[in-house]
């Protein structure tokens, strides 16, 4: 687990910092806006997003979705503590080949130990929508051992 004090992370720059060198550097995707009850991310469309037959690869944009929403509840983490995706859906209602995809995500519920997340992800260029996605966040407790 990596030892980061979530508590001080609270603007995006901070938040694509420690994004580096990890599965969501490698995806391309950046949190261009964040605020107590929403972020909004960015992903540029490569090849490497790309599943065998030629579509935006369903993980991906789940990818993007998830991400969007974990950086959501990390705005809300509290010293000694950390988070997990509990549970998720999504709904692919289009596809692109090409361009960028922005996801926006909203806190639809923020409870002591769940916050639930909705977010849109769409094409950056039309709007048009790609995907829709939900999510449960777990608040986790880390004891001395575990931070």
């Amino acid at each position: 687990m990596k030892n980061v004090d979530y508590s001080n992370i609270s603007n995006f720059n901070k938040m694509n910092s420690i994004s580096e060198n990890t599965f969501v550097s490698h995806l391309g995707i950046k949190v261009t806006k964040i605020s107590k009850n929403k972020c909004e991310a960015k992903m540029k469309i490569s090849s490497k997003l790309m599943a065998p037959n030629g579509f935006l690869h369903g993980g991906a944009v789940t990818s993007l979705a998830d991400t969007t929403c974990g950086f959501g509840t990390m705005y809300h983490l509290q010293e000694k503590e950390t988070f997990a995706t509990v549970e998720l859906k999504i709904n692919f209602i289009s596809t692109l080949k090409k361009g960028t995809l922005k996801c926006e995500s909203s806190l639809v519920h923020k409870g002591k130990t769940l916050h639930v997340w909705d977010a849109k992800v769409v094409d950056e260029k039309t709007s048009k929508i790609i995907a829709l996605f939900r999510c449960t966040q777990i608040m986790i407790k880390l004891n001395n051992k575990e931070k």
